[in-house]
């Protein structure tokens, strides 16, 4: 069975369960493939090319399955929640913020990057700006992101980043730039990433699917209360981390039962509507399949 996931911190669950062998207790042969992007995802998992993907909530997959591609959240896995208060959090740079950033409205007028221009990234980022009562015509909107942005934030070249507060604790910059208002703030306890299946798991026998799920979830549960797989050890000595550091990122914003929040995928259903990433407008219940998570929570 083909698994997509990117190598994440947060998808410590489910290298644990490969490692420690659940899938293989299970009677699941899981084999890994490295994909980080969503868009890349849906066309694999519809055409039965892989069978389960690791993601956040994107355009694409809605649009997919408004398509009648076979893909289908399956459960849930992580939320904004103040837990993890430094996990997800919008960052300024020290020239920008020499008395803290406690207030979005901060931001008006100030040079601002963006983690994404279409997926969950930019959802969060207006969000954001609908709670501070601004507009995208009250900033100095600049496109980079991602490590590039955690680099230029810590440096004073821009105000303002969205989606780098990972690039900056992981990287060792956190000590140089101001932390400001968590995602928690304006979308409190929003369930934003999730586990989909496609074609080969929704149309096969269950048992599949209900296999695998309980085996990462077995994992999921063992990483949250804090045992680590070797993947994340090696993939920060290769990334030049600080390892402990890294290690002790906090995971109490992840999801360990499974349990998916329909209103949070609505609310992302109506938003990627209104900015026109999507046509049609369908009901959170038509993009997910419980079968598997009630068996598994059974079983």
């Amino acid at each position: 069975m083909r698994v997509l996931a990117g190598p994440y911190f947060y998808l410590g669950g489910l290298y644990l369960a490969q490692e420690q062998g659940y899938f293989q207790d299970h009677g699941v042969a899981v084999e890994l493939q490295q994909v980080e992007s969503t868009r890349a995802m849906v066309p694999l998992l519809s055409d039965g090319k892989a069978d389960v993907a690791f993601a956040a909530i994107n355009p694409a997959v809605i649009n997919a399955i408004t398509r009648g591609a076979r893909v289908r959240i399956t459960a849930g896995r992580g939320v904004y929640t103040s837990r993890c208060p430094d996990a997800r959090r919008v960052c300024g740079s020290r020239k920008a913020f020499p008395n803290g950033f406690t207030d979005l409205r901060q931001i008006k007028g100030m040079r601002v990057s963006s983690s994404s221009s279409t997926g969950i990234g930019a959802f969060i980022f207006d969000q954001a700006l609908a709670s501070a009562k601004l507009s995208r015509q009250d900033l100095r909107l600049v496109s980079i992101e991602g490590r590039e942005a955690a680099v230029l934030l810590a440096a004073g070249k821009i105000d303002v980043a969205f989606g780098a507060a990972d690039d900056l604790q992981m990287g060792a910059l956190w000590d140089q730039v101001v932390p400001g208002p968590a995602y928690f703030d304006f979308l409190p306890e929003f369930m934003y990433t999730f586990v989909f299946y496609g074609k080969r798991f929704l149309d096969g026998p269950r048992e599949n699917g209900v296999r695998f799920l309980s085996a990462f979830l077995k994992g999921q549960r063992e990483f949250q209360a804090g045992k680590n797989p070797a993947f994340l050890t090696n993939f920060a000595n290769e990334s030049g981390l600080d390892r402990e550091k890294f290690l002790g990122t906090c995971r109490n914003d992840l999801i360990v039962d499974g349990h998916i929040q329909t209103p949070d995928i609505q609310t992302f259903i109506d938003w990627s509507v209104q900015r026109e990433f999507s046509t049609t407008r369908i009901l959170a219940e038509e993009i997910v399949d419980t079968r598997f998570l009630d068996e598994a929570k059974r079983g």
